[in-house]
């Protein structure tokens, strides 16, 4: 009881703090912290807009309404594959919850100071590294980013290449198991400012979901991996490099040395590392027919690196982009290797030599000619450059571990870079308790697993609990990780037991704790394991850095309305509306009479639709989802206005939990015309897109 009420007066101590000062008690405690929000504007910010920066980009509010329609998409999507008598059950347990649940609204102080910050007509990023945000001017951002272009391994192409992309990935796939998404996008380039460097230089980062071959290189991935993988030096983390070191007897005269790859990404050269990669294919005995697949269409990936910045289209000339699946595998592939050709053929190379991605860890003799290596390195090939950080008092700095040489052995420590801003999530986030804890999970499981010193680790533990409490957690909460974890730690050290976890299959489910905890329930015990997410985090309430798609590119959900009476069609697509729209006027023009609800109305009344009157009710990325979208929409709408032949959607059970009540059955024997969005399935499930 003493330590609850030291906590609580601490707790209230801190906020008063907060709301007197406007800071935060890590910035109390520790003046040389980085800053948690780095101000590149002349823009000035209220206290609250500062503390509601300060949470972070992953700081999630809580919805202003109940989510209801995003509960039942889950709910249907996440039953879909069951059987006819576990799916009913499951889904008649689910509405009774959500029926019986009195749902109010949300606070909306957040929301009053998230306007205020898109009023400013400024940018929100993450830093590159640390974890800060970064505001910045739009003009300096697009200034920055183009300088970029300008000067980078990038050339601007005449028009929109996305049709070619598209023919070209069609006419690479000879294997129906690859697949391209259903509706393919230009990938789109983004750009992390570097505020640790001087002038902020921009990090660019390409996001390839949705892209043409962005499908076929997440598969060639898993595929590539299953094969016996060459042998190289790189290690998976931290914790495989102190396994590796642990029988290794450092010497006085032995020093630690760094090495990093400038820029890795985009100065791999891709004609050499695909030419590696076959010999390893052949090395391995895969026939020459999966070869000539397998390369062909990792070469299509490879060379697909185009994409769209400020309505402009740009080809990155060389390298791999990041963002691209593919590029961490053909990465290692090159470097490794590079790596065993210069231990093969170079007489001084280092004792020791572990390598992560572009990071590499070496141990090299005290009269090792430093420079001559690196420059032997920097030989290989044109646009791999090397550099290097000796140790400094016998230590040096590798991922997140502190080395340090002493007598004989190797001591380690935990390692944060001056950019480091303990800047996790909040405890007061609208997000399940699993995920806030990730952090400090993440950050004890690796104190825990390293062999630290007593010392080191009673430090760390104590900088985890401060770091946590200035966040808003109990210094309990922390104590049971703690303990948790080492009662593992100690398991694994005297037996070779492992508890096999359930294979349950893992389906989202929207964050709404009040009727959520009890649908998890429900998902739990019939096998399914459910993933709570959350819309509404700072990071996407602020805006994207990326060119967004025109509604019209989108796929989903869509409205066509007659300009000649009140009448309206609800349609799912999962390509974009633009497309099936221009599909129902073609039936309308050449008066093709029972393939489209919408050219039958307009062949029948003489009434006008044009593009004016198509409209996207709600953009849908995932596939499974859009019959039941498709019925929400329709539910919200009078069923007397509808234009769809096929009205079997507003029949789904789950309709009952909107506004408590779903629209009465009207029994039907119409049918859906071939071609149409949608075909009739029997019984109250849903519909599936043709």
């Amino acid at each position: 009881m003493r330590k609850s009420k030291t906590e609580k007066l601490s707790n209230k101590l801190r906020n008063l703090i907060i709301k007197q000062k406007g800071t935060t008690t890590d910035h109390i405690e520790n003046d040389n912290q980085p800053e948690t929000i780095k101000n590149l504007t002349n823009k000035t910010f209220t206290v609250a807009e500062q503390e509601l920066l300060k949470k972070g980009l992953k700081f999630a509010l809580s919805p202003k309404q109940a989510p209801i329609e995003d509960i039942i998409t889950d709910i249907d999507v996440a039953t879909k594959r069951l059987d006819y008598n576990t799916k009913t059950k499951i889904r008649q347990q689910c509405i009774d919850v959500i029926t019986k649940t009195r749902t109010t609204n949300q606070p909306t102080t957040h929301h009053k100071t998230i306007k205020s910050l898109k009023q400013k007509d400024v940018l929100y990023m993450k830093a590159d590294k640390g974890n800060a945000i970064v505001v910045m001017e739009k003009d300096d951002y697009n200034n920055k980013v183009n300088d970029l272009l300008k000067n980078g391994p990038y050339k601007e192409l005449a028009k929109n290449p996305l049709n070619n992309m598209i023919k070209t990935t069609k006419t690479a796939i000879k294997n129906k198991n690859y697949k391209i998404p259903s509706n393919p996008k230009i990938p789109k380039l983004y750009c992390l400012p570097k505020i640790h460097k001087p002038n902020n230089p921009m990090r660019p980062i390409v996001s390839n979901i949705d892209a043409p071959t962005y499908q076929i290189a997440k598969q060639l991935v898993t595929e590539l991996q299953a094969i016996n993988q060459p042998v190289t030096y790189q290690i998976k983390n931290n914790e495989e490099l102190v396994e590796k070191l642990k029988n290794y007897q450092i010497t006085p005269t032995d020093r630690l040395i760094s090495f990093d790859v400038t820029n890795l990404f985009p100065s791999v050269p891709i004609p050499e590392t695909l030419a590696i990669m076959k010999d390893w294919l052949q090395k391995e005995k895969v026939s020459q027919e999966r070869i000539a697949e397998l390369m062909n269409l990792t070469e299509l990936c490879m060379k697909q690196t185009i994409f769209q910045y400020g309505g402009k289209f740009y080809q990155q000339t060389g390298g791999t982009a990041m963002g691209n699946p593919l590029s961490p595998f053909m990465a290692d592939i090159f470097m490794g290797h590079l790596e065993s050709k210069l231990k093969e053929k170079e007489k001084d190379f280092p004792k020791i030599w572990f390598r992560y991605v572009d990071d590499i860890f070496s141990i090299v003799p005290e009269d090792f000619n430093i420079n001559g290596f690196l420059e032997t390195m920097n030989k290989q090939y044109a646009t791999i450059k090397f550099t290097y950080e000796y140790e400094n008092n016998q230590q040096l700095p590798f991922l997140d571990i502190l080395i340090t040489r002493k007598d004989n052995k190797l001591e380690y420590d935990i390692y944060r870079k001056p950019t480091h801003t303990n800047n996790y999530i909040p405890a007061d986030s609208y997000q399940p308790w699993s995920q806030k804890l990730a952090a400090f999970n993440s950050m004890v499981h690796r104190c825990c697993a390293l062999p630290l010193s007593p010392g080191n680790r009673k430090r760390e533990f104590d900088h985890i609990k401060r770091v946590a409490n200035n966040l808003g957690y109990k210094t309990r909460t922390i104590d049971t990780l703690i303990k948790n974890h080492i009662s593992k730690q100690r398991l694994k050290e005297i037996t070779t037991f492992q508890r096999d976890k359930p294979d349950n299959r893992r389906v989202k489910l929207t964050h709404y704790p009040v009727i959520t905890n009890k649908l998890c329930q429900i998902f739990r015990k019939n096998d399914l394991e459910p993933v709570t997410t959350n819309q509404h985090k700072l990071k996407t309430l602020l805006g994207s850095l990326k060119d967004k798609d025109p509604k019209t590119d989108q796929s989903g959900i869509y409205k066509i309305t007659c300009s000649g009476c009140d009448k309206l069609y609800i349609g799912q697509t999962k390509r974009n509306i633009i497309t099936r729209y221009k599909e129902h006027m073609h039936k309308a023009r050449y008066n093709i009479e029972g393939k489209s609800a919408i050219g039958d109305h307009i062949i029948a009344t003489g009434h006008t639709i044009t593009e004016v009157n198509l409209t996207l009710e709600k953009p849908v990325a995932r596939i499974s989802e859009l019959p039941i979208r498709e019925a929400i929409a329709m539910h919200k709408n009078n069923r007397e206005k509808l234009l769809n032949d096929d009205l079997g959607p507003l029949d789904i059970d789950l309709l009952k939990c909107l506004h408590g009540t779903s629209h009465k059955h009207i029994p039907t024997n119409r049918h859906t015309h071939p071609g149409s969005d949608h075909t009739q399935v029997l019984g109250p499930i849903t519909t599936q897109r043709n």
